[in-house]
């Protein structure tokens, strides 16, 4: 058993190895201090540490693959152009670019493989031939022990993307992502009997959102400003 620890927090609230900027560290448990308790049932490991981060349980005694620092879109009329940046931890890696045009239906349009040194410097991939309106990409990076998703970037061809929340069809427990125009609004998400389930608060530009939603079913959604209500729309949670 190896524990794998990420400094810092969360970027996106998920608490997924890939949302922590930091670079990891690998703790290495003394086989004394893994025991099984069994008025609970469950293994129990102790370990010293020092600072806050996330902690992540594996057999492998290298860390995980890598983090992403940023994944980034712009529309340039009649293509798109994407940008990222990771940090890497393996000798080499592959990076699928993936389209889709719901934000749940992902086929790749370029990969790109390179060596540990060329891959903690950024790279730019144009999409020549967007699809006519929305464009949400992904970023599939795997090397020889692990495979990671970004998060999705969503770009409008042939116009300026207004609010918008996506994706609307994700597993229990996922995120959503929402972009907002105004400076300040708020996203409420309800259940099928009306219940408000979550309230948060948007700035200016694009925000993901952890939804923690446990249960499977179909949810509603508003996204207002101060006077009035801007979008609404459902979410399948699946």
């Amino acid at each position: 058993m190896r524990i794998v620890r990420y400094p810092g927090a969360s970027s996106d609230n998920t608490g997924l190895p890939g949302s922590y900027t930091g670079p990891s560290s690998v703790i290495d448990p003394a086989d004394g201090d893994i025991v099984w308790n069994a008025a609970f049932n469950r293994w129990e490991v102790t370990f010293d540490a020092t600072g806050f981060g996330g902690y992540f349980v594996q057999t492998n005694s290298a860390s995980t693959i890598v983090s992403v620092e940023y994944f980034r879109g712009t529309a340039n009329g009649n293509s798109n152009t994407l940008n990222w940046k990771v940090n890497c931890t393996n000798t080499t890696t592959t990076f699928d670019v993936e389209r889709s045009s719901n934000g749940t239906d992902f086929s790749v349009i370029g990969t790109v493989t390179t060596a540990q040194d060329r891959c903690l410097q950024p790279f730019t991939f144009e999409d020549p031939a967007p699809l006519p309106n929305k464009n949400y990409y992904r970023l599939k990076l795997t090397d020889t022990r692990n495979t990671v998703f970004s998060d999705i970037v969503l770009l409008e061809k042939g116009s300026q993307a207004g609010n918008q929340l996506y994706p609307t069809v994700l597993r229990a427990g996922g995120s959503i992502n929402v972009r907002f125009t105004g400076s300040k609004g708020t996203l409420s998400i309800y259940d099928a009997l009306g219940r408000q389930l979550l309230s948060k608060t948007l700035t200016n530009g694009l925000q993901p959102i952890n939804l923690s939603v446990a249960s499977i079913g179909v949810y509603f959604y508003t996204i207002r400003d101060d006077n009035s209500v801007l979008l609404t729309g459902k979410i399948l949670v699946q």
